[in-house]
């Protein structure tokens, strides 16, 4: 039955389905809770995973950088040491 169909002959009976007007909203209501908060388990879980992976690579990106570091320092001194020795050979020859 519509809404526009329905007669309303008595006090009780608006009040009977105002009341269960007010039921029906109350329980969308909890459903929608429900979902919202199973949504916002399911988004905390990712960015729990996200988090412990971002902390995964800072633990492996720690020594990498250092390492590159080190690299760097040793590509530089054999830079200087093989400019000089090219400047020694050119000025024997």
């Amino acid at each position: 039955m519509k809404d526009k169909d329905i007669k309303i002959e008595s006090i009780e009976q608006l009040a009977r389905l105002t009341q269960q007007e007010f039921l029906g909203v109350g329980e969308r209501l909890d459903r929608l809770e429900k979902k919202t908060d199973d949504g916002f388990k399911r988004v905390v879980d990712v960015l729990d995973l996200i988090r412990a992976d971002v902390h995964d690579m800072k633990i492996t990106l720690g020594p990498l950088a250092r390492a590159v570091a080190d690299l760097e320092e040793s590509v530089r001194y054999l830079d200087k040491r093989v400019s000089r020795l090219e400047e020694k050979a050119a000025s024997q020859s």
